[in-house]
């Protein structure tokens, strides 16, 4: 494990807050922080998150900044496959295998 953090709550709107004001935005600072300690070895990581992370802005980070990441969803967010959700979408795939 490279990093881990651990946060309280604020009971606080954050609809309207900016990304960087939003509880939500450690998983981006997180991302920046450890790409900044690991350089180029940072191609090397996968970064696995919680539901938590399933965000927008944070998987447009990634995204950009070319790293390599799992996040367990919390949405059924539209895809590029077809005009299932994503959801049904990994419903109707066969199994790759399993691992006992």
């Amino acid at each position: 494990m490279e990093s881990r953090h651990y946060y309280a709550r604020k009971a606080t709107p954050t609809c309207q807050s900016p990304l960087k004001e939003k509880e939500s935005y450690k998983w981006e600072s997180e991302s920046q922080a450890m790409a900044k300690r690991l350089q180029a070895q940072i191609s090397k990581v996968i970064s696995v998150c919680e539901r938590e992370a399933d965000i927008y802005e944070y998987l447009q980070y990634k995204l950009h900044e070319q790293q390599r990441f799992i996040v367990r969803s919390m949405q059924s967010r539209h895809i590029e496959e077809g005009e299932d959700k994503l959801y049904t979408f990994a419903s109707e795939l066969k199994g790759a295998g399993t691992m006992y």
